[in-house]
């Protein structure tokens, strides 16, 4: 799911896919007909018949379905036989808090089409818990959703992950006008939860749907220390419609300098094969774009630039483009991971510390340090073998960012962190997010 970059003109395929194909496949642009889950039905005004969306040729659908107060016939039709039952119904798993329910009984004297906003948090990324210590391995997490200083839903648990995964899904009744999200991120361990962090979104901002990341405030920041934002991934869609499509990895930005001595972005080559986005001005092109762009489609610090004037897979010469006039860039998003690493204490026979096996810029320069090469043996080599996750394998052009408890520094701090780091420690790096054309998007892009 690309992004064709040309001069005069922003297209973004995914979007021209979806007002294309909406009437074809339905999607979240176009009104749809609803589709009901068990716990979303519309009543007849003049019966307590409801036709659900069910299978009714599947035992399991007619087993659960019959459990949860209906009945289904020999014609396929279904009949409520338990009013209670199929109230109860409404709370899936026992997790879920709906408020009031709605009953045949009520002054309406029916059901109308379900009002429930569906939700799904999918996941987190990013966080670093600051209390972790050598020896308490990876954090096991889990969200607890609140709505007005009341908790309506709780996550599994992922245990041992630094980038939890849960797609756990729920529905609420809608609430008061104004109301609050509250999303708060938790370490459970055996004596209780250690608090990592709360992200809020306003009920008014997802009326219409809502896919993306919402920024975590991570308690413990040091005043004085910028600290690298964590987020965490939520999907909102109201009731008969489908999830929104999730944010582009790619995105295509035009800039002209006009008046401007410069583009108003601070760059870095260290990569040589991309560009790497260590800071957006204030004032200047790219900030003035930001004030007129979409949320989603804003520059940030972070970004990697992939293309420039038509020139990619070298930094220097993407660099030079930078001359001209007008600019027409191919923004990359990045993605973070962390991993956990022993390095041993025991010293090899020349007397130093395990070696890395990673290659570096001989005078790095710049806001993290890229790999730029990863030998067949060392630290790094080892874990690549020992872990079965492809993604948290590092690569070439993994730019690391941090390494153990230290707060992020310059290439020159971290070869100095990596040369003195020894047991158990996290290793913050981020690299370019893949997209279709290369294998299967990441999870924060779907």
């Amino acid at each position: 799911m690309g992004a064709v970059c040309t001069h005069g003109k922003v297209t973004n395929l995914a979007e021209d896919r979806l007002q294309t194909e909406g009437r074809e496949h339905g999607n979240y642009l176009e009104e749809q007909t609803p589709r009901f889950s068990p716990r979303q039905k519309v009543w007849n005004d003049r019966s307590e018949n409801f036709t659900p969306a069910l299978d009714t040729t599947d035992p399991n659908h007619v087993e659960s379905t019959e459990k949860a107060g209906f009945q289904i016939a020999d014609t396929g039709s279904v009949n409520v036989v338990d009013v209670d039952a199929l109230a109860a119904s409404h709370l899936p798993h026992g997790n879920v808090d709906h408020g009031p329910q709605c009953s045949p009984g009520d002054a309406a004297g029916q059901w109308a089409v379900a009002d429930f906003m569906t939700f799904t948090i999918v996941g987190a990324r990013g966080f670093r818990n600051s209390d972790w210590m050598p020896g308490r391995g990876k954090p096991d997490c889990h969200v607890v959703v609140k709505s007005k200083q009341k908790k309506i839903f709780k996550t599994k648990a992922i245990t041992h992950s630094m980038e939890p995964l849960w797609n756990d899904e729920f529905e609420f009744r809608r609430w008061e006008d104004g109301a609050e999200l509250e999303f708060h991120l938790y370490d459970q361990d055996l004596v209780g939860s250690d608090y990592l962090g709360k992200a809020m979104i306003q009920s008014d901002s997802f009326q219409d749907g809502f896919n993306g990341d919402l920024r975590l405030d991570q308690p413990g920041k040091d005043k004085g220390n910028e600290q690298q934002p964590a987020y965490l991934r939520i999907k909102i869609k109201p009731p008969g419609k489908v999830y929104p499509p999730g944010p582009s990895p790619e995105l295509c930005v035009t800039l002209s300098r006009n008046e401007h001595k410069n583009f108003g972005l601070q760059i870095n080559t260290q990569d040589q094969k991309n560009l790497y986005i260590q800071l957006v001005f204030e004032s200047g092109p790219a900030s003035e774009w930001n004030q007129h762009a979409e949320p989603h489609n804003h520059l940030s610090r972070g970004d990697f630039i992939v293309e420039v004037n038509g020139v990619e897979g070298n930094a220097s010469a993407m660099l030079e483009k930078f001359r001209e006039q007008v600019v027409v860039m191919k923004v990359r998003r990045a993605i973070d991971f962390i991993i956990i690493l022993e390095r041993s204490q025991v010293k090899n026979a020349s007397g130093n510390m395990q070696d890395f096996g990673i290659q570096f810029a001989k005078n790095p320069s710049g806001q993290g340090l890229v790999v730029l090469g990863v030998e067949t043996s060392g630290l790094i080599a080892d874990w690549n073998a020992s872990t079965s996750d492809p993604a948290s394998r590092v690569q070439v052009g993994d730019r690391i960012l941090r390494v153990g408890n230290r707060e992020a520094g310059s290439a020159l701090q971290l070869v100095k962190a990596l040369r003195e780091v020894s047991g158990k420690f996290q290793l913050h790096l981020v690299r370019t997010a893949p997209v279709k054309e290369e294998g299967s998007s990441h999870w924060r892009f779907k």
